[in-house]
């Protein structure tokens, strides 16, 4: 009875699932469907009308020509040819439709989505750069996915997100996409949000995209961005039958005739006119002209829109025959539309030289020398009205440095004498350059500088005998690495001890750099130098008579480093965990219990860790050379904070090296009479671990056995 009871309950169960399946509603297949109570009313419906299946032939499931190559020539650089139930029938009540995409060389398909598709994408012939943003997450952002696609790779574009396929060859490209909806629907995000109809207000789209008005009108203008190609032939040239051939399509040009043969362009129509002094060159102010040869004997005819105008619209004509006034077009690129005639925001000016531009900058480029050029020209736009080229800003922007920081050249020439000063005023610096010849008349030319201040290497003698190394890229014009070694202080503090400036990380650089801070900064025994394992560093350490080597000094690898190529070498992440674990470990029984998990993760990463000497990476077979530092993070937090000045000249660069480590002795300096004054005895740091172990002391059992 029991049984039966339960039986019932399940078939109830069974039976309002399946209730609620079939009143599920259909999937959409158009953005809206509005109901209508008369039939007779209704204009589409929610898919297409079948066919009689009686009259269904292998015809109504066949389409032919997709292999042909489509026009890509649009402003774009892109056509998509979209197959859905209204050019291949069979596909109606199938739930897919496909797409074919031709590409122009570094055509794009702009950012785009299909409300009601997923899209499997596929490359058949180039190289495209592809990618998706998802949907605000809960952080407030959106993530991007990015990937290089060549020929045969397969990638998935999620249903409804912005999505985009950049043809980045130089040669054409094409790909086929399957979507998850016979009527995929497509939204263009530029013209969705500049070109609807009626357009969505100015103040609406400046307040959101945080753009002045005019730049608002001018993409507007631009609108519709259609990556599909127009046939050429359904432009019309003037609306004035009286100024034009009734025969619009009738090819004149002769193309035997050499004089001429290089201006035709196969894809354009050559179209003749006459009475062409009736079009009027001055038809807007932003018009430009061009006569190549008086009376158009025998001359060309070009008129269009100046260079970076919002207009693309263009005419080009030659005249084959001194006798009339006759041109014959071989270029036209249209159509002559609305942003042909709007009043556009200004762009460059002849005016705007780099000195100008360089004066309105300074300030910004004084507060962020690595400000982008993107963003000094929108800063430009915003404060000019006008806006300047890429190059013109980006040497706009090495006079506005060149003016607050000296100029790249002149400031290897005011190096030595900079330095000279450095020494004359902090006694103890050291500086140590090298030369090489160069040039015809072999004359000395810098190649590398190394610098340490007299304070920082008195100081050292009263800091732990630790160093990290590391090195850092600089973006200057000559570019190059700058070396760093970093010291702690007794309260964990970092303690900038000396620098290099070489041409890039080598045996050679390293090595060098390492004997310079052993001759000249320090000859301390026992000193602890953690690094990564770059093979300039490991020579130079392992160099014999270099005072590197143990137990003149103690070789340790960052942690951290290290576990970053575990898991390159090895691909797991679960495995670089355990590895940090088993290195961090204080303890030998913890370590030997985490090398027992690496064994088990991977025994090829097990052997290859035990080759590695384990004093190197073990905190617990140490010696305790390390003090507990297990990073090179000490070095790496320096060099972040001279991010910016790696933007910088060479002098400029030195000159913020000193004045961040006088502002750190400074500082330190006062916090140490601070705690003087307050009768400490120790550093905050040690103050804090002695306070820590005395509590941990207090649960701690102390037991005494006779001798």
């Amino acid at each position: 009875m029991a049984c039966l009871k339960y039986l019932f309950a399940y078939l109830a169960i069974l039976a309002i699932a399946s209730f609620s399946t079939h009143a599920a509603d259909p999937t959409q297949l158009q953005d809206f469907c509005v109901g209508v109570t008369d039939p007779s009313n209704a204009l589409f419906v929610n898919g297409m009308f079948c066919k009689n299946p009686k009259d269904v032939t292998a015809d109504d499931f066949l389409l032919k020509g997709l292999d042909k190559p489509r026009s890509t020539n649009s402003r774009l650089g892109s056509n998509v040819t979209l197959i859905t139930p209204t050019q291949l029938p069979g596909l109606n009540t199938l739930g897919v439709a496909i797409a074919r995409v031709d590409y122009a060389p570094f055509g794009l398909n702009p950012p785009h989505t299909h409300p009601r598709a997923t899209e499997l994408f596929t490359v058949m012939e180039g190289t495209l750069y592809v990618g998706f943003v998802t949907s605000n997450l809960p952080n407030g952002g959106n993530k991007f996915f990015t990937k290089v696609l060549n020929k045969g790779d397969v990638f998935a574009f999620p249903q409804g997100l912005i999505h985009f396929q950049f043809n980045i060859g130089n040669t054409p490209a094409m790909a086929m996409s399957a979507l998850s909806s016979q009527n995929p629907g497509l939204n263009t995000i530029a013209n969705a949000v500049f070109g609807s109809e009626p357009s969505i207000s100015v103040d609406v789209l400046s307040k959101a995209f945080q753009l002045d008005g005019g730049v608002i009108k001018y993409l507007e203008s631009r609108a519709p961005f259609s990556s599909n190609s127009v046939d050429q032939e359904q432009y019309d040239l003037n609306s004035n039958d009286d100024e034009i051939d009734e025969d619009e399509n009738e090819l004149l040009m002769n193309e035997s005739d050499d004089e001429c043969e290089d201006l035709v362009t196969p894809s354009a129509p050559t179209i003749e006119f006459s009475r062409l002094p009736s079009i009027d060159l001055e038809y807007d102010n932003r018009w430009c002209g061009k006569v190549d040869v008086p009376c158009y004997d025998g001359g060309k005819f070009l008129v269009g829109q100046r260079k970076r105008s919002p207009c693309d619209w263009t005419l080009r004509a030659f005249n084959k025959e001194a006798t009339n006034d006759s041109f014959t077009i071989v270029t036209y690129k249209g159509p002559h539309n609305t942003s042909c005639v709007v009043d556009a925001p200004p762009l460059d000016h002849t005016n705007l030289s780099n000195g100008f531009i360089a004066k309105h900058i300074r300030t910004v480029v004084d507060a962020d020398w690595g400000v982008k050029i993107s963003n000094l020209r929108a800063n430009i736009l915003t404060l000019l009205n006008f806006e300047p080229s890429y190059m013109k800003t980006w040497h706009a922007k090495q006079k506005a440095m060149a003016d607050l920081y000296g100029d790249w050249k002149g400031s290897y020439d005011l190096l030595p004498r900079y330095f000279q000063a450095l020494k004359t005023t902090n006694p103890g610096t050291v500086v140590k350059f090298v030369h090489k010849l160069g040039g015809p008349s072999n004359v000395h030319v810098f190649d590398r500088v190394f610098w340490a201040f007299g304070p920082s290497i008195r100081g050292f003698e009263h800091c732990r005998p630790i160093l990290t190394v590391d090195g850092t890229h600089l973006y200057g014009k000559y570019r190059g690495v700058l070396l760093i070694a970093i010291g702690v202080d007794a309260n964990d503090q970092i303690y900038p001890l000396a620098f290099a400036i070489v041409d890039c990380e080598s045996i050679d650089t390293w090595g060098w750099f390492m004997d310079c801070i052993r001759k000249h900064v320090t000859k301390e025994e026992g000193i602890c130098v953690i690094s990564d394992r770059p093979v300039g560093i490991l020579t130079a350490m392992n160099k014999v008579g270099g005072g590197w080597t143990e137990p003149q000094a103690f070789h340790r690898y960052c942690t951290r480093h290290h576990a970053s190529n575990i898991n390159t070498k090895f691909k797991s992440n679960e495995l670089k965990l355990a590895f940090l674990s088993t290195a961090c470990a204080a303890q030998r029984k913890r370590f030997n219990k985490g090398m027992q998990k690496i064994g088990s993760l991977n025994p090829s990463a097990k052997v290859l860790l035990e080759s590695i000497p384990l004093s190197k990476w073990s905190l617990c077979h140490d010696g305790g050379h390390r003090y507990g530092i297990k990073t090179t993070n000490n070095s790496e937090c320096f060099s972040g904070v001279l991010k910016r000045v790696r933007f910088l000249p060479i002098t400029a660069l030195v000159k913020a090296t000193f004045f961040r480590i006088n502002s750190y002795f400074v500082k330190h300096r006062e916090d140490a009479n601070k705690r003087l004054l307050e009768g400490c005895m120790w550093s905050e740091k040690v103050t804090e671990k002695l306070v820590e172990n005395v509590k941990r002391a207090a649960h701690h059992k102390v037991t005494c056995y006779d001798a």
